[in-house]
Protein backbone atom coordinates (compact mmCIF):
# COMPACT_ATOMS: atom_id res chain seq x y z
CA UNK A 1 0.00 0.00 0.00
CA UNK A 2 1.09 3.12 -1.22
CA UNK A 3 1.23 7.04 0.66
CA UNK A 4 -0.53 8.49 -2.44
CA UNK A 5 0.25 11.86 -3.19
CA UNK A 6 2.70 13.06 -0.04
CA UNK A 7 5.26 14.99 -0.37
CA UNK A 8 6.70 13.12 2.45
CA UNK A 9 6.42 9.35 3.32
CA UNK A 10 6.33 8.77 7.14
CA UNK A 11 9.31 6.51 7.82
CA UNK A 12 10.32 4.29 10.87
CA UNK A 13 13.12 2.22 12.16
CA UNK A 14 14.56 1.35 15.13
CA UNK A 15 17.52 1.82 17.58
CA UNK A 16 20.67 -0.57 16.37
CA UNK A 17 24.03 -0.76 18.13
CA UNK A 18 25.38 -1.26 14.23
CA UNK A 19 24.11 1.25 12.74
CA UNK A 20 24.40 5.00 12.20
CA UNK A 21 24.05 7.22 15.31
CA UNK A 22 22.74 3.53 16.51
CA UNK A 23 19.77 3.48 14.30
CA UNK A 24 18.31 1.69 11.16
CA UNK A 25 15.98 2.59 9.09
CA UNK A 26 13.08 -0.35 8.43
CA UNK A 27 10.45 -1.36 5.75
CA UNK A 28 7.16 -1.37 7.23
CA UNK A 29 5.98 -3.85 4.45
CA UNK A 30 8.38 -6.23 6.01
CA UNK A 31 9.21 -5.35 9.55
CA UNK A 32 7.59 -7.69 12.10
CA UNK A 33 7.29 -7.71 16.11
CA UNK A 34 8.44 -11.03 17.52
CA UNK A 35 9.78 -9.89 20.97
CA UNK A 36 9.12 -7.05 23.36
CA UNK A 37 8.96 -3.75 21.84
CA UNK A 38 8.65 -0.23 22.86
CA UNK A 39 6.71 2.03 20.17
CA UNK A 40 7.67 5.48 19.96
CA UNK A 41 5.43 8.04 19.02
CA UNK A 42 7.05 11.93 19.50
CA UNK A 43 4.96 14.92 18.77
CA UNK A 44 3.71 16.17 14.99
CA UNK A 45 6.91 18.12 14.78
CA UNK A 46 8.56 14.61 14.45
CA UNK A 47 8.94 15.13 10.69
CA UNK A 48 11.51 16.67 8.35
CA UNK A 49 12.61 20.31 9.72
CA UNK A 50 11.26 23.44 7.40
CA UNK A 51 13.54 26.75 7.56
CA UNK A 52 11.41 27.76 10.44
CA UNK A 53 11.23 24.80 12.77
CA UNK A 54 14.98 24.07 11.98
CA UNK A 55 17.90 25.18 15.03
CA UNK A 56 20.34 27.44 13.36
CA UNK A 57 21.98 25.93 9.98
CA UNK A 58 21.10 22.15 11.02
CA UNK A 59 18.18 20.90 8.97
CA UNK A 60 17.20 18.02 10.90
CA UNK A 61 14.81 14.66 9.29
CA UNK A 62 12.00 13.22 10.80
CA UNK A 63 14.19 9.89 11.49
CA UNK A 64 16.89 11.58 13.25
CA UNK A 65 14.24 13.23 15.30
CA UNK A 66 12.76 9.61 15.92
CA UNK A 67 15.73 8.63 16.96
CA UNK A 68 16.44 11.58 19.64
CA UNK A 69 12.60 10.34 21.12
CA UNK A 70 14.12 6.83 21.08
CA UNK A 71 16.61 7.77 23.41
CA UNK A 72 14.81 9.43 25.81
CA UNK A 73 12.98 6.59 26.46
CA UNK A 74 16.45 4.43 26.83
CA UNK A 75 17.14 7.16 29.50
CA UNK A 76 14.48 6.68 31.39
CA UNK A 77 14.38 2.75 31.43
CA UNK A 78 18.47 2.49 31.59
CA UNK A 79 18.65 0.60 28.15
CA UNK A 80 21.98 1.45 26.75
CA UNK A 81 23.87 1.19 23.74
CA UNK A 82 27.42 -0.06 24.14
CA UNK A 83 29.95 2.71 23.70
CA UNK A 84 33.20 3.76 25.45
CA UNK A 85 33.57 1.50 29.08
CA UNK A 86 29.60 0.94 28.29
CA UNK A 87 28.54 -2.29 27.26
CA UNK A 88 25.08 -2.80 25.91
CA UNK A 89 22.13 -3.62 27.99
CA UNK A 90 19.68 -4.47 25.28
CA UNK A 91 18.88 -8.00 25.65
CA UNK A 92 15.44 -9.43 23.87
CA UNK A 93 14.32 -5.76 23.36
CA UNK A 94 13.48 -3.69 20.13
CA UNK A 95 13.01 -0.11 20.38
CA UNK A 96 10.99 1.62 17.50
CA UNK A 97 10.64 5.28 16.11
CA UNK A 98 8.30 6.55 13.45
CA UNK A 99 8.58 10.20 11.52
CA UNK A 100 5.19 11.45 10.16
CA UNK A 101 4.64 12.72 6.77
CA UNK A 102 3.63 15.72 5.29
CA UNK A 103 1.64 16.60 1.89
CA UNK A 104 3.79 19.70 1.70
CA UNK A 105 7.22 19.70 1.80
CA UNK A 106 6.50 23.62 3.76
CA UNK A 107 4.24 21.85 6.62
CA UNK A 108 5.48 22.62 10.00
CA UNK A 109 4.10 19.37 11.52
CA UNK A 110 3.32 16.07 9.99
CA UNK A 111 0.88 13.16 10.55
CA UNK A 112 0.03 9.67 9.20
CA UNK A 113 -2.00 9.03 6.22
CA UNK A 114 -4.98 6.64 6.95
CA UNK A 115 -2.62 4.36 4.59
CA UNK A 116 0.30 4.52 6.76
CA UNK A 117 -2.19 3.95 9.93
CA UNK A 118 -3.27 0.93 8.18
CA UNK A 119 0.23 -0.46 7.52
CA UNK A 120 1.04 -0.18 10.97
CA UNK A 121 -2.37 -2.26 11.86
CA UNK A 122 -2.09 -4.55 9.28
CA UNK A 123 2.13 -4.77 9.24
CA UNK A 124 2.77 -4.38 12.44
CA UNK A 125 -0.07 -5.09 15.07
CA UNK A 126 -2.89 -7.77 13.52
CA UNK A 127 -0.06 -10.47 13.21
CA UNK A 128 -0.08 -10.55 16.74
CA UNK A 129 -3.49 -11.81 16.85
CA UNK A 130 -3.67 -14.02 13.69
CA UNK A 131 -2.16 -17.81 12.89
CA UNK A 132 -0.17 -18.96 9.86
CA UNK A 133 -3.38 -19.83 8.44
CA UNK A 134 -4.54 -16.34 8.78
CA UNK A 135 -6.80 -16.99 11.58
CA UNK A 136 -7.54 -15.27 14.72
CA UNK A 137 -5.69 -16.92 17.84
CA UNK A 138 -7.38 -18.06 20.99
CA UNK A 139 -7.64 -14.81 23.25
CA UNK A 140 -5.50 -15.66 25.67
CA UNK A 141 -2.58 -16.28 22.96
CA UNK A 142 -3.03 -12.86 21.28
CA UNK A 143 -2.91 -11.01 24.77
CA UNK A 144 0.86 -12.37 25.08
CA UNK A 145 1.74 -11.26 22.13
CA UNK A 146 0.12 -7.92 22.47
CA UNK A 147 1.63 -8.11 25.99
CA UNK A 148 4.99 -7.68 24.18
CA UNK A 149 4.09 -4.34 23.08
CA UNK A 150 4.69 -0.60 24.96
CA UNK A 151 4.03 2.43 23.97
CA UNK A 152 5.78 5.95 24.59
CA UNK A 153 3.78 8.89 23.17
CA UNK A 154 4.16 12.66 22.97
CA UNK A 155 1.53 15.15 22.40
CA UNK A 156 -0.03 14.09 19.42
CA UNK A 157 1.74 10.99 19.14
CA UNK A 158 -0.76 9.85 21.65
CA UNK A 159 -3.60 10.92 19.06
CA UNK A 160 -1.83 9.04 16.25
CA UNK A 161 -2.15 5.92 18.79
CA UNK A 162 -5.71 6.39 18.85
CA UNK A 163 -6.18 5.87 15.88
CA UNK A 164 -4.26 2.99 15.14
CA UNK A 165 -5.94 1.31 17.68
CA UNK A 166 -9.09 2.18 16.98
CA UNK A 167 -8.93 0.96 13.79
CA UNK A 168 -7.27 -2.26 15.52
CA UNK A 169 -10.24 -2.49 17.40
CA UNK A 170 -12.45 -2.54 14.35
CA UNK A 171 -10.52 -5.22 12.29
CA UNK A 172 -10.42 -7.48 15.27
CA UNK A 173 -14.28 -7.19 15.35
CA UNK A 174 -14.46 -7.27 11.92
CA UNK A 175 -12.67 -10.73 11.86
CA UNK A 176 -14.53 -12.08 14.97
CA UNK A 177 -13.72 -11.44 18.15
CA UNK A 178 -16.34 -9.20 20.37
CA UNK A 179 -15.70 -5.88 20.85
CA UNK A 180 -15.45 -6.84 24.69
CA UNK A 181 -12.96 -9.17 24.10
CA UNK A 182 -10.95 -6.80 22.18
CA UNK A 183 -10.86 -4.21 24.99
CA UNK A 184 -9.72 -7.25 27.12
CA UNK A 185 -6.84 -8.02 25.11
CA UNK A 186 -5.99 -4.15 24.61
CA UNK A 187 -5.52 -4.43 28.77
CA UNK A 188 -2.54 -6.40 27.94
CA UNK A 189 -0.70 -3.41 26.28
CA UNK A 190 0.11 0.50 27.70
CA UNK A 191 0.88 3.79 26.89
CA UNK A 192 3.04 6.50 28.70
CA UNK A 193 2.09 9.67 27.68
CA UNK A 194 3.33 13.08 28.02
CA UNK A 195 1.49 15.71 27.54
CA UNK A 196 -1.37 13.86 25.60
CA UNK A 197 -3.68 15.76 23.63
CA UNK A 198 -7.19 15.53 24.82
CA UNK A 199 -8.52 12.49 23.02
CA UNK A 200 -10.21 9.05 23.51
CA UNK A 201 -7.84 6.65 25.27
CA UNK A 202 -8.69 2.93 24.07
CA UNK A 203 -5.41 1.31 25.95
CA UNK A 204 -4.61 1.48 29.63
CA UNK A 205 -2.59 5.17 30.01
CA UNK A 206 -0.01 6.87 32.34
CA UNK A 207 -0.36 10.41 31.40
CA UNK A 208 1.55 13.35 32.48
CA UNK A 209 0.10 16.81 32.38
CA UNK A 210 1.16 19.68 33.23
CA UNK A 211 -0.18 22.81 34.27
CA UNK A 212 3.19 25.26 32.27
CA UNK A 213 2.62 23.10 28.95
CA UNK A 214 1.63 26.17 26.98
CA UNK A 215 0.31 24.11 24.16
CA UNK A 216 -1.99 21.76 25.58
CA UNK A 217 -3.44 23.62 28.84
CA UNK A 218 -4.53 26.25 25.60
CA UNK A 219 -6.51 23.15 23.91
CA UNK A 220 -8.23 22.51 26.84
CA UNK A 221 -9.06 25.24 29.55
CA UNK A 222 -11.00 22.12 32.04
CA UNK A 223 -7.44 21.75 33.17
CA UNK A 224 -6.91 25.44 33.15
CA UNK A 225 -10.11 26.52 34.76
CA UNK A 226 -11.22 23.89 37.24
CA UNK A 227 -8.21 22.33 38.27
CA UNK A 228 -4.76 24.58 37.72
CA UNK A 229 -5.66 26.92 40.05
CA UNK A 230 -5.67 24.36 42.68
CA UNK A 231 -2.64 22.43 42.57
CA UNK A 232 0.30 23.20 44.23
CA UNK A 233 3.00 20.36 43.28
CA UNK A 234 2.21 16.78 42.07
CA UNK A 235 -1.25 15.09 42.41
CA UNK A 236 -1.67 11.78 40.86
CA UNK A 237 -5.56 10.16 40.22
CA UNK A 238 -6.26 6.77 38.90
CA UNK A 239 -9.85 6.82 36.85
CA UNK A 240 -11.77 4.14 35.37
CA UNK A 241 -13.51 4.92 32.03
CA UNK A 242 -15.37 7.43 31.39
CA UNK A 243 -14.35 9.17 34.34
CA UNK A 244 -11.80 11.85 34.68
CA UNK A 245 -10.48 12.87 38.09
CA UNK A 246 -13.13 10.61 40.20
CA UNK A 247 -16.00 12.70 37.96
CA UNK A 248 -17.88 11.16 34.99
CA UNK A 249 -16.90 13.05 31.93
CA UNK A 250 -20.39 14.74 29.49
CA UNK A 251 -21.79 12.91 27.57
CA UNK A 252 -20.13 15.36 24.39
CA UNK A 253 -16.33 14.93 25.74
CA UNK A 254 -14.48 11.80 23.86
CA UNK A 255 -14.43 9.03 26.27
CA UNK A 256 -11.43 7.00 27.77
CA UNK A 257 -12.28 3.18 27.06
CA UNK A 258 -9.43 2.15 29.56
CA UNK A 259 -8.16 2.82 33.04
CA UNK A 260 -5.37 5.70 33.58
CA UNK A 261 -3.65 7.53 35.57
CA UNK A 262 -2.73 11.33 35.73
CA UNK A 263 0.16 12.67 36.53
CA UNK A 264 -1.16 16.09 37.07
CA UNK A 265 1.92 19.00 38.29
CA UNK A 266 1.20 22.75 38.62
CA UNK A 267 5.07 23.12 37.53
CA UNK A 268 7.94 21.02 37.11
CA UNK A 269 10.63 23.47 36.10
CA UNK A 270 9.62 26.44 36.67
CA UNK A 271 9.88 27.02 40.59
CA UNK A 272 10.58 28.87 43.22
CA UNK A 273 13.61 26.84 43.60
CA UNK A 274 14.81 27.59 40.04
CA UNK A 275 13.67 31.56 39.87
CA UNK A 276 15.95 31.83 37.39
CA UNK A 277 14.30 29.73 34.56
CA UNK A 278 10.73 30.96 36.11
CA UNK A 279 8.35 31.68 33.12
CA UNK A 280 11.36 30.99 30.56
CA UNK A 281 10.75 27.18 30.07
CA UNK A 282 7.98 25.27 28.05
CA UNK A 283 7.10 22.00 29.93
CA UNK A 284 5.47 21.04 26.17
CA UNK A 285 8.74 19.49 25.89
CA UNK A 286 9.50 15.75 26.94
CA UNK A 287 12.95 15.81 26.37
CA UNK A 288 13.00 17.59 30.07
CA UNK A 289 12.20 14.30 31.54
CA UNK A 290 15.57 13.02 30.09
CA UNK A 291 18.34 11.54 32.78
CA UNK A 292 21.92 10.57 32.74
CA UNK A 293 23.14 7.40 31.67
CA UNK A 294 25.68 7.39 34.14
CA UNK A 295 24.25 7.65 37.19
CA UNK A 296 20.68 8.52 36.22
CA UNK A 297 20.20 11.50 37.73
CA UNK A 298 17.78 13.77 36.35
CA UNK A 299 19.49 16.21 33.74
CA UNK A 300 17.52 19.58 34.55
CA UNK A 301 18.40 19.56 38.16
CA UNK A 302 14.38 20.41 39.77
CA UNK A 303 12.44 18.37 42.69
CA UNK A 304 9.28 18.37 40.70
CA UNK A 305 10.81 17.39 37.33
CA UNK A 306 12.60 14.74 39.03
CA UNK A 307 9.78 13.00 40.80
CA UNK A 308 7.71 13.04 37.62
CA UNK A 309 10.36 11.47 35.34
CA UNK A 310 10.43 9.09 37.99
CA UNK A 311 7.03 8.22 38.19
CA UNK A 312 7.40 8.45 33.95
CA UNK A 313 10.35 5.97 34.06
CA UNK A 314 8.75 3.49 36.35
CA UNK A 315 5.54 2.82 34.31
CA UNK A 316 7.51 2.05 31.45
CA UNK A 317 10.04 0.06 33.24
CA UNK A 318 7.33 -2.34 35.02
CA UNK A 319 5.79 -2.56 31.84
CA UNK A 320 8.60 -3.59 29.74
CA UNK A 321 9.76 -5.89 32.78
CA UNK A 322 5.98 -7.50 31.96
CA UNK A 323 6.79 -7.61 28.77
CA UNK A 324 10.20 -9.72 29.09
CA UNK A 325 8.46 -12.06 31.63
CA UNK A 326 5.62 -13.35 29.38
CA UNK A 327 7.95 -13.52 26.32
CA UNK A 328 10.36 -15.54 28.37
CA UNK A 329 7.68 -17.91 30.02
CA UNK A 330 6.71 -18.44 26.51
CA UNK A 331 3.29 -20.08 27.93
CA UNK A 332 1.02 -20.48 30.45
CA UNK A 333 -0.97 -17.37 32.23
CA UNK A 334 -0.40 -13.63 30.55
CA UNK A 335 1.10 -11.48 32.93
CA UNK A 336 -0.52 -8.05 32.92
CA UNK A 337 0.82 -5.16 35.24
CA UNK A 338 -2.39 -3.29 36.57
CA UNK A 339 -2.99 -0.22 36.13
CA UNK A 340 -3.94 0.75 39.60
CA UNK A 341 -0.47 -0.95 40.78
CA UNK A 342 1.15 1.87 39.05
CA UNK A 343 -1.05 4.26 40.71
CA UNK A 344 -0.16 2.48 44.10
CA UNK A 345 4.24 2.95 42.76
CA UNK A 346 3.59 6.64 41.55
CA UNK A 347 1.73 7.75 45.07
CA UNK A 348 5.23 5.78 46.82
CA UNK A 349 7.34 7.98 44.73
CA UNK A 350 5.86 11.09 45.97
CA UNK A 351 6.62 9.92 49.57
CA UNK A 352 10.16 9.73 49.28
CA UNK A 353 10.21 13.16 48.07
CA UNK A 354 9.71 16.14 51.08
CA UNK A 355 6.18 17.62 50.61
CA UNK A 356 7.72 20.86 50.84
CA UNK A 357 9.99 20.52 48.32
CA UNK A 358 7.25 19.70 45.45
CA UNK A 359 6.08 23.31 44.98
CA UNK A 360 5.04 26.01 42.35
Amino acid sequence: MIEIQRALPSKFGKRDLMGKDHWHTLDIDEYRIVQPTIICLGGNGTTDDTPETQVGDKHRTGLQKANAFCKLLESLVGLKMAGKNISSTYRDVEVLGFSYGKDRISDRTGNFSIGYVRKIVNNLLMPLFMDEKHELLPPIESARNLSLVTFFTHCHGSRELDRIMKMLHDELVYKGYSSDTVQEIFSYTMNVAYCPLPDETWIPTIRVESMTDSLNVGLSGLYRDYYGKKLNGIDVRYDKPNFSRGKKLPDWMNHPYADRVTIYTSRMVNTKENSDLRNLIDEHTAFLLGRNADDWSIKTKATNLDAVSQMTALALGEKIACSLQNYRKGSGDVIKIEVSQIYDYCKNILEWFDESELQC
